[in-house]
């Protein structure tokens, strides 16, 4: 009650030991007060099962870790994280929403304003890219990289894009996988594209970090993260 419910807009108000009143925004906003609206990339996501594995096999134990990450030119900017229990997914349908804001930041502002006025790099560069990572979790078992997507963004330069995506778990061809070529270095994992089986992508391997996967984490190498993770 009183001003501080009112004063940050779609935000939620804290007021401090000095009697100033601090806002938290949500994605869609940001200013002292929430109220302007966040440039932003809205992800809707649906994981479909009806044609893998998990139809038949429904271990109650069973746990996917979706990781989606908002990259631009494949640095990661921010993440969001969300599990699907396959056992419950088959019988309760869900769909994920994901608000990514862009960076505000001068060097961000400056190159969405210069991509603005540029018809050929709109066209021929898409550096920003949504990629989700699939992890299987069983019981105390390392988890397993099981799938990923990637999509590239064409209209970053518009204030907001919806990206709407239902995720396949479709048997691949093995016989047009990308991967056995070796294309990856022994660091790294060759993962075949979910969305375009021509594709592929080197992720790190547990341990690694760095351009091309090559410096070794010390902190993981001495066991920083638990027993049976990926660190």
């Amino acid at each position: 009650s009183g001003p501080i419910a009112y004063w940050c807009n779609r935000g939620v108000g804290v007021q401090m030991w000095n009697g100033s009143i601090i806002c938290f925004c949500p994605p869609q906003y940001y200013g002292d007060k929430c109220q302007f609206h966040n440039d932003r990339i809205i992800v809707t996501i649906h994981l479909n099962l009806t044609q893998s594995s998990y139809t038949i096999h429904s271990n109650i134990t069973i746990v996917l870790k979706l990781v989606v990450l908002f990259l631009f030119e494949n640095e990661v900017i921010t993440n969001h994280i969300f599990h699907v229990r396959p056992a419950v997914e088959m019988v309760t349908y869900k769909k994920k929403r994901i608000h990514f804001p862009y960076s505000r930041s001068f060097s961000s502002l400056d190159h969405k304003k210069t991509r603005y006025f540029n018809q050929s790099n709109i066209i021929n560069e898409h550096p920003y890219s949504v990629r989700i990572e699939m992890y299987k979790g069983e019981n105390f078992k390392e988890p397993l990289l099981t799938a990923v997507w990637q999509y590239p963004i064409y209209f970053d330069y518009l204030p907001v894009f919806f990206l709407s995506k239902v995720l396949h778990l479709n048997e691949q061809n093995k016989n047009r996988n990308p991967c056995l070529s070796k294309p990856c270095n022994e660091n790294q994992y060759c993962q075949q594209l979910m969305n375009d089986e021509n594709k592929y992508i080197c992720l790190c391997k547990s341990n690694f970090t760095g351009e091309n996967c090559s410096i070794k984490d010390q902190q993981c190498n001495d066991g920083y993260c638990g027993f049976g993770s990926l660190c």
